[in-house]
C-alpha cells in the first residue's frame, strides 16, 4: 500500500508502519526496567518475526544459503585473527577477564545467536524497509546503521563501535548476501571486545537503562598483571 506525498513520489505504508513500531519497540524494551522489559521485548520479537515472514524475499535475499557463505569466508577468517590479537594483546597487558568470580564472560552460545539475530533485523528488517522509503541503498544503509548504532546508547564505546560496524557489516551483505558471514564477524568481534576491556569500562556491554543502572564492584582493581575486574551480573546487555 503505497500514499503519494507529491509529484512523483509515494511512500510505501506498509514498510514505513512496520519499521517505525519495530524500531521503537526495540528502544522501548532498552529502556524498560524488568518486568515491563520482558512483556515489550516479547511483542517486539512477534513483531519483526511477523514482518519477516510476510515479507516478499526468495531464499538468496534472505541471505541464508551455504553457497554465499562460502564466498564471504575469507572475511570471517580476517575477523577471527583479528579478534584472536585483540585478545591476545589483553592478555598481554593485563585486561584480560575470562569469567569466573570475579570478571565477566558473555554466555558465548547465547551471544552466537543474539548475533544472528542482530544481523538479521539490521539486514533484512530495517536496511529493506529503509530503500523502500529512501530509495537509494547507501542511504538506507547510513539510516540503519545510525538506528542500529542509537540503540546502544548510552554505552559510547559500543555507540561508536556499531556505528561503524553496522556500515561494515551492510557491505559485507551486500556484496555476499549471507547473514552468516555477518553474524559470525559480530560474533568474534563482540566476544573479544567483551572479555579484551575491562568490564567496568564498558560496564559488562550493557545499554538503556541497564547501562545506567551500572554499578562498578567496591573491590574491583586496577589492571595491573593478569588482573580480572569483578563486576554485577544483573542488567540488560546488548553487543
Amino acid at each position: 500500500m503505497n500514499t503519494t506525498l507529491r509529484a512523483g513520489f509515494q511512500v510505501p505504508i506498509r514498510a514505513l508502519i512496520e519499521v517505525t513500531l519495530g524500531y521503537a519497540l526495540i528502544v522501548v524494551t532498552i529502556w524498560s526496567p524488568k518486568p515491563t522489559r520482558n512483556y515489550i521485548g516479547t511483542a517486539a520479537a512477534l513483531w519483526i518475526s511477523a514482518a519477516l515472514l510476510l515479507a516478499d524475499m526468495n531464499h538468496e535475499e534472505r541471505g541464508f544459503g551455504l553457497r554465499s557463505f562460502w564466498r564471504g569466508k575469507w572475511a570471517v577468517a580476517i575477523a577471527l585473527l583479528l579478534a584472536t590479537v585483540m585478545v591476545f594483546i589483553s592478555a598481554q597487558i593485563g585486561t584480560l577477564h575470562l569469567g569466573g568470580s570475579t570478571g565477566y564472560r558473555p554466555p558465548m552460545m547465547g551471544y552466537l545467536v543474539w548475533s544472528l539475530v542482530q544481523q538479521i533485523i539490521l539486514q533484512l528488517f530495517l536496511v529493506r524497509r529503509l530503500i523502500l522509503l529512501l530509495r537509494n541503498y547507501w542511504a538506507a544503509v547510513l539510516v540503519a546503521s545510525i538506528m542500529f548504532s542509537a540503540a546502544h546508547l548510552p554505552n559510547p564505546l559500543l555507540t561508536l563501535a556499531t556505528l561503524l560496524w553496522g556500515i561494515g557489516a551492510c557491505w559485507l551483505f551486500f556484496r555476499y548476501k549471507s547473514v552468516w558471514v555477518v553474524a559470525l564477524i559480530h560474533f568474534a568481534f563482540g566476544a573479544s571486545l567483551a572479555v579484551s576491556i575491562p568490564a567496568p569500562v564498558h560496564r559488562n556491554m550493557r545499554v538503556g537503562l541497564g547501562y545506567l543502572h551500572y554499578r562498578a564492584p567496591a573491590r574491583a582493581e586496577l589492571p595491573l598483571g593478569n588482573n580480572v575486574f569483578a563486576t554485577p551480573t544483573n542488567g540488560a546487555s546488548s553487543r
